[in-house]
Parts: C-alpha cells; sequence; structure tokens
C-alpha cells in the first residue's frame, strides 16, 4: 500500500513501484523562509521510464556537444596551426630554392613573431650574399678578362717566336746543293716553340751538319737554340784544317762564354747535345764529332751507330771535356741520319719505357732503301703512333741525307 511505500523513501532517490508503474521517489523536509514545518514533508515522485529517457537525452546531448566541441578545438588548433606552419614552409622552400643560380629569393614577411623575425634575418642574409656574389663575379670577370689579355699577348708573342724560329731553321736542300728527294727533316717541338734544333751550311768543298738537342724545350729551349745558332754561325768561314772535334770545342767554349758560365755567380747551367758532321766533298772524306749524340748510318740496308763522346756543350761543369773524330767511310748512296734523344726516349704507354737506340736502329731497318718522302712519311707515322695515347716527352728532331754525289752543288754558306 502507499503508506509502505512512503516508508521506504528517504532523501536518496528510492526506486518504489505503484499500480505496477515504476517511480524514483524521493523525500525532503518542508521549510518556508527557512524554517521547517512540523511534520510537513515533500515526496517527489518520477516514472522510472521518464527519468531514464530525460537521462539518457541529457547523456546523449552531452555527448553531442562533447563532440561538436572537439571538433571546434580540432578545427580551430589546425587553423592555428596552418597559421603558423605556412609562413615557416614558405621560409623553409626559400631556403631550399636559395642558391648561386637564383639569389634573388626573398621571403614576404607578413609577421612580427619569432617566424617573421626568422624570415627577415633570411632575407637579410640573402642580401648579403648577393651582394658578396655580384662583386666577387665582377672581380672574376675583370680577373678573368685581364688573363685573357696577358695570354693572348703570351700566345702572340710565341707564336711569333715560333714563326721567328722556323725561318732561322735552313732549307737543309737549299743549303747542301741536294735535291728534295735525296734528304728529310722532321722537326717536332713539344710546344709551340722548342729546343731542337738543325743546322748547315756549304761551299764549294766543304759541308757542315749539325743537330742539336738544348736544354730545355718551350721557350727556354727556343732562346737556347738561338744563343747556339748565332755560335754556329760564327764559325769560321774556311774548313781547311778544321776538324768537328776542334768546333765542337770552339761551340762548347763560345757557349759557356755567352752565358757567363766560368763566372761564380752564374745562374744558367744550361748546355747541348750536338751531332755535328764535316763532309769534304773534294777528298770524299766523312768526319763525325757527337756531343751525346750519335750518328747512325745506313749502307746497304745495314745500320750503324756511330756514338759521340759523353760530355755536352755548355755547362758550368768545371772538369775537361773530350770529342772525338770518327772516320766514317764514304760510300756513295749511304744515307746518315741524326736524330736528338727526344725520339728514343719518348714511351707509347704510360709505365712504358722509351723507344731506345735499338728501336731506332729496328726502325731503321725497316725504311732503309726506300725513297726519302716515303722515309719521311714512315718516321712521321711512327711517332704519331708512339704519342697516340701519351703526351710528346720532348722535342723531337731528325734529319737524314745520302752521301754522294748528290753533294757535289755550291749553294753558298
Amino acid at each position: 500500500d502507499i503508506g509502505s511505500v512512503i516508508d521506504k523513501i528517504s532523501a536518496r532517490m528510492t526506486n518504489v513501484k505503484l499500480g505496477g508503474v515504476e517511480y524514483e521517489a524521493a523525500r525532503y523536509p518542508l521549510s518556508f523562509g527557512g524554517k521547517s514545518v512540523a511534520g510537513g514533508e515533500v515526496i517527489f515522485f518520477t516514472r522510472t521510464d521518464v527519468l531514464t529517457g530525460i537521462t539518457n537525452s541529457i547523456a546523449m546531448n552531452m555527448l553531442l556537444a562533447g563532440t561538436v566541441l572537439l571538433i571546434a578545438i580540432i578545427l580551430t588548433v589546425t587553423v592555428f596551426m596552418q597559421r603558423k606552419l605556412r609562413p615557416l614552409k614558405i621560409l623553409s622552400n626559400s631556403v631550399k630554392s636559395f642558391s648561386a643560380d637564383n639569389l634573388d629569393v626573398r621571403v614576404q614577411v607578413t609577421t612580427d613573431d619569432e617566424i617573421g623575425e626568422l624570415g627577415t634575418n633570411f632575407n637579410q642574409m640573402a642580401e648579403v650574399i648577393q651582394e658578396y656574389s655580384t662583386g666577387l663575379e665582377l672581380e672574376v670577370a675583370e680577373r678573368t678578362r685581364e688573363l685573357k689579355e696577358k695570354n693572348d699577348n703570351i700566345m702572340e708573342s710565341i707564336s711569333y717566336a715560333e714563326r721567328l724560329q722556323r725561318a732561322i731553321l735552313p732549307p737543309l736542300p737549299h743549303r747542301l746543293g741536294i735535291s728534295d728527294d735525296k734528304c728529310f727533316v722532321i722537326w717536332k717541338p713539344k710546344d709551340v716553340v722548342g729546343g731542337d734544333m738543325y743546322w748547315c751550311r756549304s761551299d764549294e768543298r766543304y759541308a757542315l751538319i749539325a743537330v742539336a738537342d738544348c736544354t730545355g724545350h718551350g721557350v727556354p729551349g727556343a732562346l737556347m737554340t738561338m744563343a747556339l745558332g748565332s755560335i754556329l754561325d760564327g764559325l769560321p768561314r774556311t774548313l781547311d784544317g778544321q776538324k768537328p772535334s776542334l768546333l765542337l770545342y770552339s761551340i762548347h767554349n763560345s757557349l759557356k762564354e755567352t752565358l757567363r758560365q766560368e763566372h761564380k755567380d752564374s745562374l744558367a747551367n744550361d748546355g747541348a747535345d750536338v751531332a755535328l758532321c764535316m763532309l769534304d766533298k773534294k777528298d770524299k772524306i766523312f768526319l763525325f764529332a757527337g756531343a751525346k749524340l750519335s750518328l747512325f748510318l745506313e749502307k746497304d740496308g745495314i745500320i750503324t751507330e756511330y756514338k759521340g763522346s759523353r760530355h755536352s756543350v755548355g755547362y758550368s761543369q768545371r772538369k775537361d771535356v773530350f770529342f772525338e773524330d770518327r772516320l766514317i767511310d764514304w760510300v756513295d748512296g749511304s744515307v746518315a741520319y741524326l736524330t736528338t734523344d727526344g725520339l728514343l726516349h719518348q714511351h707509347c704507354e704510360e709505365g712504358k719505357g722509351g723507344l731506345g737506340r735499338t728501336g731506332f736502329v729496328n726502325l731503321l731497318q725497316r725504311i732503309a732503301g726506300s725513297p726519302f718522302a716515303e722515309q719521311e712519311k714512315a718516321v712521321e707515322q711512327f711517332i704519331a703512333e708512339r704519342v697516340k695515347h701519351v703526351e710528346q716527352r720532348d722535342d723531337i728532331t731528325v734529319v737524314s741525307f745520302e752521301i754522294g754525289k748528290s753533294l757535289e752543288g755550291r749553294i753558298g754558306i
């Protein structure tokens, strides 16, 4: 009954059942104006199913409100981060694109926070780098122009020196009074100009032919050939009673005097290797003297080497030098070959040795008996093959001429 139900109701929410319906009930003392009414109470009844629906509705509304709030927070944070990170990303991309090819990159600063300050610092740094780079480019361009101008002047001078050196080298057939098909000359400096030279002169009776390898190559070597050429031009005009060994002594002393090598303060420790042939066309006497260079003579397909002395001409050496005359059999049709050591020392592969005297003799044996034009072409091709895969090491000179009646003409000195 209701009385028993009421007795169960306390101040806390109590589940009771009336007329088969469940209620949630609570009882509280009755009061007015803060004063309790004796024996007065208030009892609240709420159907359990209605309360449950209200509770569920409130929970659903709270969940929905929480979800909306969470979404709002996420969107707010996302927008905030995008606004903060966008300038940072722009700055990062600008830094990546800043290079020597793109020095105009700058960051547009729209904020005054840390990122804005970082962007301002980047722009200042980029400005300094661009100014420095532009100034450096202008300086490099100016230095490049100056170097090019100097290099052009140097190359122009060297080209002119080449023309002079080639003009000074004598026309062998004209000087010896022989036809072009009885001799050949190969002169290949390592650089534009070189330290190798050949020289000759002839009169009615005598012919002098010299091949020389001066100290160094390039411009220094070319200057040495000028000095040596002047000394050779100063040899006695009359060769009666002269011998090539005596002429080498004269060349040796003149070169030391020209370079002031007898003085203690001389800085020129230079000289030359020389092969000197003297031919008496009247009596058919062939004399040879060499300063570290040899004469190679071909007779009937056989190559014979006549070695020079172990001393060069010139140099500031204090010891005595010795040059020896070699008498060569005069055989009409035999062929003389003179060469500097440039070809003998030229290798064809890195780490490999040079041609050497044996290799040169083998080359001469292969071309012996051929017309001089073919011999010259064969030697040229041989040299080209030697330097095909490696750098030319030194100046190369090869001179060849036939012994016999072809030398009888007189062209003068």
